[in-house]
């Protein structure tokens, strides 16, 4: 089990939720979910090009599994050894996917609801929230 501290801030005090600082206690197998859906509307969306959706899966798992790790502390995350040795370009990319992977895992949990990008959308009838 490992913990990921958030905080709510600013949002309606009659609102559906409250703001507060707390801990959300996550698996690994969360965080490759997450990583795995981001950014996809639904499993079908993931799995759409056969092979290929299989490749890109794996890529996706393979990127977590290399430049995340609890070093032998099951409570915190940090980036692995090999995330150190990345040239800046790299990071930026490996920090951006991470960055959305995070998001969309805090979303599903907190809020119960799935991301997607908007053009993801087929629809005109939706409603963007900021």
């Amino acid at each position: 089990m490992t913990i990921l501290p958030y905080i709510l801030q600013d949002f309606n005090e009659n609102g559906v939720y409250n703001n507060c600082q707390d801990e959300l206690k996550i698996e690994f197998t969360d965080i490759i979910h997450a990583a795995i859906t981001v950014g996809r509307r639904n499993w079908d969306d993931v799995l759409y090009h056969g092979i290929y959706s299989d490749y890109e899966v794996n890529f996706r798992t393979s990127l977590v599994q290399t430049f995340l790790t609890d070093n032998g502390n099951s409570r915190y995350l940090t980036v692995s050894g090999p995330y150190h040795t990345l040239d800046p370009s790299e990071k930026g990319a490996i920090n951006y996917f991470l960055g959305c992977t995070f998001a969309h895992l805090l979303t599903m949990k907190l809020f119960n609801t799935h991301i997607s990008h908007p053009n993801k959308v087929k629809t005109k009838d939706f409603l963007f929230s900021f």
